[in-house]
């Protein structure tokens, strides 16, 4: 750089060369614009550069573009990645390869680098775009930008990478910015064997689950709560509109959200047809809130809402960072086994009854009535541990020890109770505790892919997703006749006989909160019964060592 300098006192100019270093511009990784942003609060723009040494026009730049950032540390492109790219023709094809990509791994479905850059060609043919080339640079691109570890593309997707769960955990302040704890949300969907009992011979496996008869013996379950402990009406799925246990029974009055497809699984009408409800009453009561929510091939990722924020956890670590995965759906089924099995054991007479006959007791309603009562059980203290366990918590002062997360007392009083099935019931072959509990615990809730899965995937994420109610078609209702039975009560089954025909009774006349008290009296005597019966067996051994 050439300097003109002049000498006042001889009116002489001299040149003189100076060698400068030409200041070099400092580009800030995400996570130091998104500590930018964090600071911007009560500093001014010039110390804020003097701050993190950058100048007062790259400070305006990132503050002008702070919701972009925002969303994209939010999604979890990469720490150190320096700019975000914008919007050019080929965002559709990287769009639709990620969603590809979490369908795909979601099924179990081994992919390899190379597949990716062959599927990406081909949805740029599908498109028209003529330019691009699936190069190693744009695999390494994609892979950065999602996270997407080697490890994980060749199959090992059962794993969880702990780095991507410290990862998250350090975002999760800057995500739950600005909500409180009672609007941080998570819904989480489970297979629920109801009628299985503990008998090892006749538990239904989850390979069984896929198909055939014994799949009308499950049930999905969709949990949503907050940080705090405040459920939502869980939905559950079967397979049934209209099950026979349900006859002249209003289902919009029923303690859940009941639905229904052929195979009992979640799937995107559906959800999309719960989350949009949980918007309007959202906004309804005026409140913002946050849900997380597992990438399931049934969540849709692009569903547009006024009050609800989605954020999804990053892939196959949800046994790590689901809230709902951290024992709040284990404790719902040890007091919902614990129900089933009082029910059936309340219901043997004097004539012996086999396990499968007793189980075939079980209807629909009762599993409706029993995973409310469960719902409603689970302790506020279970549901923040599991939250907290999970990383969403503001303060480190009160945290639970990872061993109180889950209700121990639930799973002691199954145990005692599972002694006792195996001597009525005559199991031979009887379950632990743990086994029954997670009897159910691997069995599929989310719809398979269609042969033509791939390009229904290219027209959901193209065009907009229907938020319409889906169409569901009306299955043909069996009749039954009325029973014209006198009316005897002379031990427990037969009053729990006619409460279960008080409790249809009360539903058929739109009176839901009666038919909910019946229910709460049925448990009740169940328990009774139970109580009964083991304080006859007691007094019976006692006589016989007398």
């Amino acid at each position: 750089m050439i300097l003109f300098v002049m000498d006042i006192k001889t009116d002489l100019y001299t040149i003189s060369l100076f060698k400068m270093d030409k200041r070099k511009r400092k580009e800030l990784s995400l996570k130091e614009k998104i500590d930018l942003i964090k600071a911007s609060d009560g500093r001014s723009q010039r110390q804020l550069a003097d701050l993190f040494g950058i100048g007062k026009t790259q400070v305006q730049t990132i503050l002008k573009r702070k919701a972009e950032f925002l969303d994209g540390y939010e999604q979890n492109q990469g720490n150190e990645r320096k700019r975000l790219c914008t919007r050019s023709p080929v965002d559709n094809i990287n769009t639709l390869m990620w969603e590809w990509f979490k369908t795909a791994r979601s099924q179990g479905i081994p992919l390899s680098g190379p597949m990716l850059q062959e599927k990406a060609l081909f949805y740029a043919s599908e498109l028209g775009v003529t330019d691009f080339k699936a190069s190693n640079g744009w695999l390494g691109r994609f892979r950065e930008r999602h996270n997407i570890n080697f490890a994980a593309v060749c199959g090992e997707s059962n794993s969880v990478n702990q780095v991507t769960v410290d990862d998250w955990v350090e975002r999760l302040p800057t995500i739950l910015a600005g909500y409180d704890l009672c609007d941080v949300f998570n819904m989480d969907e489970t297979g629920l064997f109801f009628r299985a009992l503990p008998d090892k011979s006749l538990s239904i496996k989850g390979e069984d689950c896929k198909g055939g008869k014994r799949s009308k013996e499950r049930l999905t379950v969709a949990l949503c709560c907050n940080a705090v402990g405040d459920f939502e009406k869980p939905l559950m799925i079967g397979k049934a509109a209209t099950p026979r246990c349900f006859r002249n029974t209003d289902v919009s009055r029923l303690p859940v959200m009941w639905r229904h497809n052929k195979k009992a699984w979640m799937t995107r009408a559906l959800f999309t047809e719960w989350v949009q409800l949980f918007n309007q009453r959202m906004r309804r009561a005026r409140r913002n809130v946050l849900l997380l929510l597992d990438n399931a091939p049934s969540h849709p990722p692009d569903l547009q809402l006024t009050n609800v924020k989605i954020v999804f956890l990053p892939a196959n670590t949800t046994s790590k960072l689901q809230p709902l995965d951290q024992g709040i759906i284990q404790n719902m089924k040890q007091l919902y086994r614990k129900r089933l099995l009082r029910s059936v054991l309340s219901k043997i007479d004097k004539e012996s009854m086999s396990a499968v006959e007793l189980s075939k007791c079980v209807s629909v309603l009762d599993a409706v009535q029993w995973v409310h009562s469960s719902v409603n059980e689970i302790k506020r203290e279970t549901v923040s541990g599991c939250f907290k366990k999970s990383g969403v918590h503001f303060d480190d002062s009160d945290n639970l020890p990872l061993s109180e997360l889950s209700d121990n007392m639930s799973l002691s009083e199954l145990r005692d109770m599972l002694r006792t099935a195996q001597t009525d019931l005559k199991l031979e072959n009887a379950m632990s505790a743990e086994e029954f509990e997670a009897i159910d615990s691997n069995i599929p809730v989310h719809s398979d892919l269609s042969e033509n899965w791939e390009k229904e995937l290219m027209e959901t994420v193209l065009k907009p997703v229907s938020v319409t109610d889906p169409q569901i078609v009306q299955e043909e209702k069996e009749e039954l006749q009325p029973e014209q039975t006198e009316l005897k009560i002379n031990s427990y089954h037969d009053a729990l006989h006619w409460l279960a025909q008080l409790r249809l009774f009360c539903y058929s006349k739109d009176m839901a909160t009666e038919a909910f008290e019946c229910g709460r009296l049925q448990e009740s005597l169940e328990n009774q019964a139970v109580k009964v019966k083991s304080s006859a067996k007691q007094t019976r051994i006692d006589s016989f060592f007398k």
